[in-house]
């Protein structure tokens, strides 16, 4: 089945707090790409993430989602989905969001060594 992906993720939340502001921000930009106007992708400038930084309300709340495992898979399904529409798959945006790119939390050791071996 070449059409899906599993993917086992852990997060390390002790880790972002001990980053500085510049480096939350660089690591949301590597992590967020901004989409132009024609779609592809923009990388932000040093200038942008420099701004960024200095915004300490906007670093404190970049702080918290950075190691949260539902902002990012909201934020890869986002984008999958958005490609889909894009492509004009022909699906509701919100069923293709919601129905297509399914989550889902494992709940024992012995879920995360299923999914780790190698067939």
């Amino acid at each position: 089945m070449s059409n899906h992906l599993h993917l086992v993720v852990l997060t390390d939340p002790s880790r972002v707090i001990a980053w500085t502001r510049a480096e939350v921000a660089t690591r949301w930009a590597s992590a967020h790409p901004r989409a132009g106007p024609d779609g592809c992708l923009v990388v932000w400038s040093d200038t942008e993430s420099t701004e960024k930084a200095a915004d300490q309300t906007w670093v404190e709340t970049i702080r918290k989602r950075l190691p949260s495992l539902s902002w990012f898979l909201k934020n890869v399904k986002e984008r999958l989905a958005r490609r889909a529409i894009a492509a004009n798959l022909g699906f509701c945006y919100r069923h293709y969001f919601n129905r297509v790119f399914i989550s889902l939390r494992g709940t024992s050791p012995a879920a995360y060594r299923c999914t780790a071996q190698r067939s």
